[in-house]
This record gives structure tokens, C-alpha cells and sequence, in this order.
């Protein structure tokens, strides 16, 4: 992956100043972005990674979070190709899962892949676990739980999703559905 391409990968939502550009309002009913910056420790520059996260500012991940108050159906598909893969079906699978309301629904997130298994995914799901605790704390009410889907075939993230206690809700040939609960 080039350089452009890890920071459009990145940062989707900046500018080429890295200033925040908002394209649509969001239609959840709250929603946090956590960001996790490289900085090198021993401070000479000696590992050359500055040069590679300058343009983002040192940015290496990010993570969305919505919080919802709605208790949407996840509705299962599978992908069936009939033919070319220009010919594509979808059907739906029953029965649908319901979730939980509220929940913090986790969405886009990316670790740079030079930045992948050093710990900065689990950093950004404890940050997301540490908001979402803070979100009952208030009212004294229940934690809601944590939810995200992810592509099957991304058996890394999975993987790292099963570590920090997230179990499956629902899985198709597509993707899977998985929650925590606080």
C-alpha cells in the first residue's frame, strides 16, 4: 500500500490539512472518534516511521462509535454469484438478531498495516470500552454493550475481536455480527 493510499484509508473524513471535513450529519444519536498517534519514544527519529506518519500527522489508527437507541434487526445475507461476478444476488437469511438498545454500535476502524499487532487495536477497543462505561455512569443505568460487524475473511480483526471478549451474534458467508457486554 502507498503512502496516499494509507491516508485516504486513514483519515476519509480530513482534508489534505488535516482538518475534519463534515460531509453529512450523522443520523446516530452520539458519536466519538478515537485516534491513536505514533510518536517515537526515544526521540531521534532513528526508526523512520515519522517521515511515513507526518502527513497524518502521526495518526496510525482510528475508530468511530455510535451510540444508538434504536434496536435494529440485523437481517443475515449471503452472497450467491450467478455467473460473472458482475451478476450478483443477494437474499436475506431469517431469522434476524435483534440488538440490544441502547448500544455503541464500533465502526471503521483501521490500523495502519505497518502499525498491525502491536497493540493499537486492543488500545482503541479499551478507549471505546472506557466511553462507553463513562455513558452509564450519569444515570447510574446498565453499560450498554458493544457491537461491530466485521468481513469474515478478515480473521485477523476477529481474532483480536474473540480476545477482548466479543462473541458472535449472528454469521453469514459474508460477514459476522459480534457484541460485548460490560
Amino acid at each position: 500500500m502507498l503512502e496516499e493510499e494509507a491516508v485516504d484509508v486513514l483519515m476519509p473524513n480530513y482534508d489534505e490539512y488535516g482538518n475534519y471535513v463534515l460531509e453529512h450529519a450523522s443520523h446516530y444519536d452520539s458519536e466519538a472518534y478515537f485516534v491513536a498517534i505514533y510518536t517515537n519514544n526515544d526521540g531521534d527519529g532513528s526508526d523512520g516511521q515519522e517521515t511515513t506518519f507526518e502527513r497524518t500527522n502521526g495518526v496510525v489508527g482510528v475508530i468511530s462509535a455510535q451510540l444508538r437507541h434504536r434496536s435494529p434487526f440485523i437481517a443475515g445475507c449471503s452472497v450467491v454469484k450467478d455467473g460473472d461476478s458482475e451478476n450478483k444476488e443477494v437474499q436475506t437469511t431469517n431469522p434476524a438478531v435483534p440488538i440490544p438498545s441502547p448500544h455503541v454500535y464500533l465502526a471503521n476502524m483501521r490500523v495502519h498495516e505497518t502499525m498491525q499487532r502491536r497493540g493499537i487495536g486492543m488500545a482503541l477497543l479499551s478507549a471505546v470500552r472506557e466511553y462507553t462505561q463513562s455513558l452509564s455512569e450519569g444515570d447510574g443505568g446498565d453499560v450498554p454493550p458493544m457491537i461491530l460487524s466485521v468481513d469474515n475473511d478478515n480473521s485477523g480483526a476477529i481474532q483480536m475481536y474473540e480476545k477482548f471478549g466479543f462473541e458472535y451474534l449472528e454469521k453469514n458467508d459474508v460477514f459476522c455480527m459480534m457484541g460485548v457486554w460490560l
